[in-house]
């Protein structure tokens, strides 16, 4: 999609918005908030995309402000609205995405645009980028969270200096003061920040997700952070990244992280089992053994019942093990999962212990990547059908 007031650029799994308001600064009107929840939202569905970078146009600034010609002439309830829908479309939007947003301030960051380079993760500053919380000049006081997030990053006392005064301060004050991660020359802004955001897209994206949420909750009243950094410490053991990464470290090699395709990490809605083997296993490289495919499947990271469903077996006709695990369990399960029958997990592990230890090929061959019975190119799939049949009572 294209913006009038953005520009989208993407490279590798890296996406890049420049806000692309020259002439204004890249001031922050409402047309402009509503085209970032826009694009932010839609970078966060898209799989491809794993970092996400925010600049502005020109030389010039990142974000001078808002646009204060919009709000002039606002009463009391309509400064309150203003407020709640920026920080809902925007702000707040920016800093619960699930994937790791740099703030790449190229000059001016006052107002909104400080406050918007603080919603992000981090920030990389230019040497001449100056930053300030101007508002008491206009009456007013920072309103998109530029009170709250700036004491978490500079603590109080640089804090209140820096909203009372109105001034700014140039960027190795900001540095100094911990209110961006790096200063580097302008010309090597944008590098900088691609090399950096390049080395976090080859992290585990389900991993990033987890700790994007636990770092949250450490600074939000209504949750507690060691709680939730449990909760999603525990997450990560259930899925895909976890055995990828695990397997990667044991095997020394390095880790193919896909990610999760779908928002299934906060249990929200329940998957369905051909949806979840559609999405994550079969997409995963061939196993070297039989552990490595029960442990994938083990490790499943829905803890609820799988939603009822009709299934078809017919798009799992692949040749390794792996896949005629999962065509033989679709294939058993059919009939029970058409007339209602609930398809949890423990069904799932039950019937792939029993699949595995029923009987095993001879010899593994390890042809074009694939495990196969030594006897038969195509033995797999009827050896395991045998199996679903042996089993087929247990359910």
């Amino acid at each position: 999609m294209t913006y009038s007031n953005l520009l989208i650029d993407n490279k590798d799994h890296v996406r890049v918005i420049t806000i692309d308001r020259p002439d204004q600064l890249n001031a922050l009107n409402r047309e402009t908030i509503a085209q970032l929840d826009d694009a932010l939202s839609a970078a966060d569905k898209d799989p491809t995309v794993r970092v996400l970078i925010i600049t502005g146009s020109g030389a010039k600034a990142f974000v001078a402000g808002a646009d204060i010609k919009e709000f002039a002439d606002f009463s009391t309830a309509d400064g309150k609205a203003l407020s709640a829908d920026g920080h809902a479309k925007l702000f707040t939007h920016v800093e619960r995405m699930s994937k790791p947003v740099i703030a790449a301030v190229n000059g001016f960051a006052l107002g909104g645009g400080l406050e918007l380079a603080m919603s992000c993760h981090f920030r990389i500053a230019s040497d001449t980028a100056r930053m300030g919380l101007p508002e008491v000049t206009l009456g007013v006081i920072p309103g998109y969270g530029g009170t709250q997030r700036l004491p978490q990053l500079v603590g109080k006392g640089k804090a209140m200096e820096m909203i009372f005064t109105g001034g700014m301060i140039n960027a190795a004050d900001a540095l100094q003061w911990g209110l961006v991660n790096q200063v580097v020359p302008a010309e090597q802004l944008l590098s900088t920040c691609m090399e950096l955001a390049g080395k976090i897209a080859r992290n585990s994206p389900t991993a990033l997700a987890a700790a994007i949420r636990a770092v949250n909750a450490g600074y939000q009243h209504d949750a507690n952070g060691m709680e939730r950094e449990i909760e999603e410490f525990g997450k990560c053991f259930g899925t895909p990244d976890f055995v990828e990464g695990t397997n990667a470290f044991v095997e020394k090699r390095k880790a193919e992280f896909k990610g999760v395709r779908r928002t299934a990490m906060n249990d929200e809605e329940p998957m369905t089992l051909s949806g979840y083997i559609s999405s994550e296993l079969t997409d995963t490289p061939n196993f070297v053994g039989q552990t490595a495919i029960f442990r994938s499947i083990m490790l499943c990271p829905f803890q609820r019942s799988f939603e009822t469903e009709k299934v078809d077996a017919s798009g799992f006709r692949g040749r390794t093990l792996h896949s005629c695990i999962i065509r033989a369990i679709l294939s058993d399960q059919r009939a029970h999962i058409v007339s209602g029958r609930s398809f949890n997990r423990s069904a799932v592990i039950s019937s792939i212990q029993q699949f595995i230890s029923f009987e095993r090929p001879t010899k593994p061959c390890r042809s074009n990547g694939h495990l196969r019975c030594q006897q038969h190119r195509c033995a797999l799939p009827q050896l395991f059908a045998s199996a679903a049949l042996h089993e087929q009572r247990r359910f």
